[in-house]
């Protein structure tokens, strides 16, 4: 009981809050935009699946260090590594768990649900990474977390998601060409943004800084206005 009243238990405390807060936010904001309100055990099992694809996204993320080093400062070797080794394995991860966990469920019968269960995976991989900064970095790193990569760890699941509903509607109707089509896509568009924003990030410390807040607002405001115009047309599938 003493350690829970200790200095050091409240500043963990406020570390994993600082990690975690934010996207639960953007989890609960996405959950009340759903109209198909899925069971809370079936998205904790998401958000469980992110974590276990943040686990295995660390391979790749030590090797692209050894191999190409880091800080990074190429434009060429941060297109290669970050999609090489950061978000083809990163949204790749995401992809199989989403998969696997969701296809069959009897619950996913909307296009939006597609989205619900992308967000809350890719957000449960954010949570678990964010923790990691958090922690090994301190506070500092939290309020820019917060505002930039796990919003964006939501842009690219809706973009997947997005697809992934659609996939789903179209294998129900036996189009199953079709379906394998609209997965790929969901999976390239989410690995082509993620890689876009990894290499913005990364060349922001060199002379980008102002333009990559503005790429961010960009992709931040049309992915919130997707998500909200996906709920209002949303449909059966």
């Amino acid at each position: 009981m003493f350690f829970f009243m200790t200095p050091f238990f409240t500043v963990m405390l406020i570390y994993l809050l600082a990690a975690v807060l934010p996207a639960v936010f953007l989890l609960r904001y996405v959950y009340d935009w759903s109209n198909n309100k899925q069971p809370y055990a079936l998205l904790r099992y998401l958000i469980y699946g992110g974590f276990a694809a943040a686990l295995l996204a660390m391979v790749p993320e030590y090797l692209q260090a050894m191999i190409f080093g880091q800080p990074q400062t190429a434009a060429l070797k941060d297109w290669i590594g970050n999609f090489l080794f950061v978000a083809l394995v990163e949204e790749g991860a995401k992809y199989i768990y989403l998969k696997k966990r969701t296809w069959r469920v009897p619950t996913f019968y909307t296009r939006f649900d597609g989205i619900t269960f992308a967000v809350y995976v890719s957000l449960g991989f954010a949570i678990f990474e964010n923790i990691r900064y958090v922690f090994n970095y301190g506070m500092g790193v939290a309020a820019q977390r917060a505002f930039l990569a796990i919003p964006a760890h939501m842009a690219f699941a809706v973009l997947m998601g997005f697809f992934y509903g659609r996939a789903k509607g179209a294998e129900n109707k036996g189009e199953h060409d079709i379906s394998i089509i609209l997965q790929i896509l969901g999976y390239v568009s989410a690995v082509l943004l993620h890689c876009a924003y990894d290499t913005f990030a990364t060349l922001s410390s060199i002379d980008t800084g102002f333009e990559f807040v503005l790429v961010v607002a960009l992709i931040y405001v049309i992915v919130f206005l997707l998500v909200k115009q996906q709920s209002a047309s949303d449909r059966y599938i």
